[in-house]
């Protein structure tokens, strides 16, 4: 790594080591561009520790355990380092989740209006019994930053802010399904229909068919 002899040549402040400041704010704080010459590649043969017996993972003077890489750098908005799991490979699929297809489903079990909306439709149009709004993000948000049982009390699942991400319907139900569409931060919109059985406007009952595949991408 490049940056070894310029550390020693700068300050060093309650055991603090300060790089372009004399006020370092962490351990090692560096005020300027960081150089690396060199990055271990994963599955090298190159990791300074012992392996093995009572001074396991201690250093070591000779290469003797290979690097496997599981998680990515990252800097917060003040430019501190630190480390999540390694973010998927551009997209996923959204958690399985339920999507309300009648007035009384939104007023009952989705009954969050942060969440799900629903508008009637308008009498000119009989063939639909209305629009539904879901905030897929704010789902995604709280099944991620909320599980309901974890193996490990200490580990985390990623979250990514919605403007960090683009949605996509892939899939959905088109006998029930309708003028299907998305927002930017991650609102489903929809109409779902009804059908005309002897003059009469009814609703449709769903299928297995009835669903949708919808796919958060990162950008």
């Amino acid at each position: 790594m490049m940056f070894g002899s310029s550390i020693l040549a700068q300050s060093q402040t309650n055991n603090r080591v300060a790089v372009g400041t004399r006020t370092p704010s962490e351990t090692l704080d560096v005020n300027g561009v960081l150089r690396v010459a060199v990055l271990p590649e994963d599955g090298e043969q190159l990791i300074f520790t012992v392996n093995g017996g009572s001074e396991n993972g201690k250093p070591a003077a000779s290469f003797d355990q290979r690097y496997t890489a599981y998680r990515v750098v990252t800097a917060d908005q003040n430019g501190v380092l630190g480390i999540t799991p390694v973010p998927p490979s551009g997209f996923f699929y959204m958690p399985p989740v339920l999507l309300p297809l009648s007035e009384y489903a939104v007023g009952n079990q989705f009954n969050d209006p942060s969440i799900y909306t629903y508008a009637a439709a308008p009498a000119v149009k009989p063939d639909l019994n209305g629009a539904y709004t879901v905030n897929l993000h704010k789902l995604y948000e709280k099944q991620f930053t909320s599980p309901q049982a974890q193996s490990s009390s200490s580990s985390i699942l990623p979250f990514y802010p919605s403007n960090n991400m683009d949605f996509f319907v892939t899939y959905y139900d088109p006998v029930i399904f309708t003028d299907v569409k998305l927002s930017n931060d991650g609102i489903l919109m929809y109409n779902v229909k009804k059908k005309n059985v002897n003059g009469k406007w009814i609703d449709i009952t769903p299928t297995e068919k009835t669903f949708m595949n919808i796919i958060f991408r990162l950008k």
